[in-house]
């Protein structure tokens, strides 16, 4: 009889598993079903926490480490990894992002995309000529002026001083100066890889949806709403093709719109180049299931993320997929998805390895109940 093959190819589980960990998890429960089985697992991304080792461990690299300004001003450690084409890959949220802020250190009007920019220097200073910067996982809501600050780009404030860091510095942002910015940038393809496809401003914008997740209050997020707006407005006048209704723009509290606009870059949604960079659709053809995970399954999932790449991509190649997640939001979309079970993962709080724990145990189930 011939091994099924079963592709294991999760998410993160934010808080809790990367998705190297939530991979081996499903992979212990696989193998303890079904021992004949041939697992292959396949840790994905899309942009936010853990992309830059998923595409190490995928394509092969070195990454190197540098401090770098933290979104609150403390000195953290970021890496940059160097492909083997000599793409350099960095992810903002090691500079930036939420995870080194502890709750209630939370403060979007002072975080600040600076560490970001410095991690770009440090992959120009390596003779990098493609940069992918992941955006997920901010801290930040500043519109990626921090990161044009660090990279030497003139922002001043309305009395004509350097304008102080952070999101709630841009209502008085005076003028920009991107001539000044470091020129090796001319001659650099950036690629911000985005894990969501919301805009920058409005009702779906940078600070409506991620303000609250960031700490910001319903009164700091009309105040970061409004500096958006002048950020943009001021942009207007370098670029006027800058619209801000471009999905992605919004990503990492707008640094999509910032990698746009000071580096010319383009953005793409992560998941897809995840996918083809880790060899995803050529390790499905003869698989005879897909399971894949995350944290959360909700809404947000079938708008860039990951799991509803993997979701769609596997409808299309006919091979059954399952999905595992800590929590299934009810969302109009899950009727047409087969075998969604929710795992609850709530029980983490002793840390990491009790998570795997719980996810090795709910996929060994899951077959065992299932599997024919």
């Amino acid at each position: 009889m011939t091994r099924p093959k079963i592709v294991v190819a999760p998410s993160a589980f934010k808080g809790t598993l990367s998705p190297r960990q939530a991979a081996a998890a499903m992979t212990r429960g696989i193998r303890s079903a079904l021992p004949e089985a041939e697992v292959i697992e396949i840790p994905v991304a899309d942009g936010g926490d853990g992309t830059l080792d998923v595409l190490l461990d995928a394509i092969g690299g070195e990454p190197f480490s540098k401090e770098v300004t933290g979104p609150l001003g403390d000195p953290v450690e970021a890496r940059v990894g160097i492909l083997p084409d000599g793409t350099a890959v960095l992810e903002m949220a090691e500079a930036s992002g939420l995870a080194l802020c502890q709750e209630q250190e939370l403060d979007p009007l002072a975080a600040t995309t600076f560490g970001t920019g410095e991690l770009i220097l440090a992959a120009l200073e390596r003779g990098a000529s493609k940069i992918w910067v992941t955006l997920g996982g901010s801290a930040t809501i500043d519109g990626g002026v921090g990161m044009a600050q660090a990279l030497g780009a003139g922002l001043l404030d309305v009395s004509g001083e350097a304008l102080p860091r952070g999101g709630g510095a841009l209502g008085l942002l005076g003028a920009i100066y991107p001539g000044s910015l470091d020129r090796r940038i001319l001659d650099t393809e950036f690629v911000g890889l985005v894990d969501v496809r919301n805009p920058l401003l409005g009702d779906e914008g940078a600070a409506a949806v991620y303000g609250p997740q960031k700490g910001a209050t319903p009164d700091q997020i009309q105040l970061l709403e409004g500096g958006l707006k002048r950020f943009h407005e001021l942009a207007m006048d370098w670029r006027p093709e800058m619209s801000p209704c471009v999905p992605g723009d919004g990503a990492a509290g707008g640094l999509g719109f910032g990698v746009r606009f000071f580096l010319s870059g383009r953005l793409e949604l992560g998941a897809g180049y995840v996918l083809d960079a880790v060899g995803f659709p050529e390790q499905i053809r003869d698989a005879r299931l897909v399971m894949t995970g995350e944290g959360k399954l909700d809404h947000q999932s079938w708008s860039g993320k990951v799991v509803g790449e993997v979701v769609e991509r596997c409808g299309m190649a006919g091979v059954p997929c399952w999905v595992l997640a800590g929590q299934v939001e009810e969302f109009t979309s899950a009727g047409a998805l087969k075998g969604v079970e929710t795992r609850s993962l709530s029980r983490t709080a002793e840390g990491p390895e009790r998570a795997g724990e719980i996810l090795e145990e709910a996929t060994r189930r899951w077959l065992e109940e299932a599997w024919e």
